[in-house]
């Protein structure tokens, strides 16, 4: 019997356009601290990472410090991908799939590597059904 021994993985990249929206150019790690709801979603969304400590805010932004790049003002073309060994590539790759805006920024998926349509698909229904949940609680809480 063969045994491998090693890193095995499944891995995936997927491509975004980041768009800054604001009227000078700003960094990856201005994306990180503008949206901190990012690591966060992350993190409750893999159970696997909720009692991980290397999943933080402040580690986000350390290797975005470290992966730093500018976003000049528009559409910014990025690729991040678990493949890249990086906590922002792991992150980013899963996290920004279903697109989102803050103040200063825009960004959506272009593409995919490694993610096969169905997957795409489920995962945005599931996305769906977690925000509906999330908004018919805070509708609830609204009426007390």
């Amino acid at each position: 019997m063969k045994i491998r021994n090693g890193f095995v993985s499944n891995s995936s990249s997927s491509s975004f356009v980041i768009t800054n929206k604001s009227d000078k150019d700003l960094t990856l790690v201005d994306f990180v601290k503008e949206n901190p709801q990012i690591i966060e979603w992350f993190v409750g969304n893999f159970e696997w990472h909720k009692n991980d400590f290397h999943y933080t805010q402040e580690n986000l932004l350390e290797s975005a410090e470290k992966n730093n790049k500018t976003l000049k003002v528009g559409e910014n073309p990025c690729s991040f991908g678990d493949e890249d060994g990086t906590l922002i590539g792991e992150v980013f790759d899963y996290s920004l799939r279903d697109g989102g805006n803050s103040q200063n920024f825009e960004w959506k998926m272009t593409s995919c590597r490694g993610c096969s349509a169905e997957e795409l698909f489920l995962e945005k229904l599931e996305l769906e059904k977690l925000f509906s949940e999330e908004d018919e609680a805070e509708d609830e809480g609204e009426k007390i």
